[in-house]
């Protein structure tokens, strides 16, 4: 739809071999997807998202910011204003929950920034470095806007499926040594791993993943609240 276009920059080669840059109107480079879900006494409505990468500066980054800026207000917009969806037994409308690739940088970056906006929170034990190690990324984040007032955030991780399976350590890259590349096929020579420990790394990546799943616990009964307020009318 036009209002969820992101204005970006985009190349042209003109018949006489110049180069013309001229911003365009795009679509999100990947479709986030939507179900609802309700657990306990808690419904709430999953987001999965896959923000677009493009470069770590310029307008490709700034293309990057704007998809993040625009999702959330776009859920915003949804939850305060345009939602016409049957609201629960307190009022509340929908509950959502964001997650995925977002691409951001570190707690500090504009991508952060933007996925903090319009009422957006990082739950508390997964914000930061709070379950990340110095050689982690930022990119997976997790975001809500909830508006039920039980709602509560137990607990939350970073899984680590590397200790368990492709470890790095001598038994594992022996048992595995004939099926890393001799060579990484890595075209960008920044990006190739040069060692055959970094080559090991990275080539586990291709066969599991080169992003560490995050999760959250929930706290989905709400019978003490129900109680509470049917004593209340007694």
């Amino acid at each position: 739809p036009n209002g969820q276009l992101i204005v970006s920059e985009k190349t042209f080669e003109k018949e006489n071999g110049e180069i013309e840059v001229e911003e365009v109107e795009q679509q999100f480079s990947r479709s986030p997807y939507m179900v609802a879900f309700q657990s306990g006494w808690f419904k709430f409505s999953l987001c999965t998202v896959h923000i677009y990468f493009g470069e770590k500066s310029g307008a490709k980054l700034k293309r990057r910011i704007d998809e993040i800026k625009q999702l959330m207000k776009f859920f915003a917009d949804r939850q305060d204003h345009e939602n016409k969806q049957e609201k629960d037994a307190l009022g509340n409308v929908e509950n959502y929950i964001l997650l995925g690739d977002f691409n951001v940088v570190s707690p500090e970056h504009k991508t952060m920034q933007a996925l903090k906006s319009n009422g957006f929170k990082v739950p508390s034990p997964i914000d930061g470095d709070k379950v990340r190690g110095e050689d982690d990324h930022y990119y997976d984040q997790m975001a809500v806007r909830v508006k039920d007032p039980r709602f509560k955030v137990v607990d939350g991780g970073m899984l680590d499926m590397f200790q368990d399976v492709f470890r790095d350590i001598a038994v594992d890259r022996k048992i595995y040594d004939g099926h890393v590349p001799k060579k990484d096929p890595e075209k960008n020579k920044v990006y190739a791993a040069k060692t055959a420990a970094a080559r090991y790394r990275k080539w586990r990546t291709w066969q599991m993943s080169d992003h560490k799943p995050l999760w959250i616990e929930i706290n989905t009964d709400f019978s003490d609240h129900y109680l509470s307020q049917i004593a209340k009318e007694k």
